[in-house]
């Protein structure tokens, strides 16, 4: 996986790996947004690495905040 990235790419994601942390982002490219979320995986309770999910995001999508 880390051969596919960049150096500064690769330190984040060699950082978070080690720390075992989540990194939670956005991205747009070519016009298509998408939510980035890497985390940890575990299985029964032991480390087994880094899952990373993309979801495409429509660009006039609505927002609502739900703090009232």
């Amino acid at each position: 996986m880390l051969d596919c990235h960049n150096e500064r790419t690769r330190k984040k994601l060699t950082h978070l790996m080690e720390k075992r942390e989540t990194n939670i982002y956005t991205i747009e490219k070519g016009g298509i947004k998408k939510l980035i979320y890497q985390t940890p995986w575990y299985e029964e309770g032991q480390y087994r690495g880094f899952l990373e999910l993309q979801l495409e995001i429509p660009l006039g999508m609505s927002h609502f905040a739900r703090d009232s």
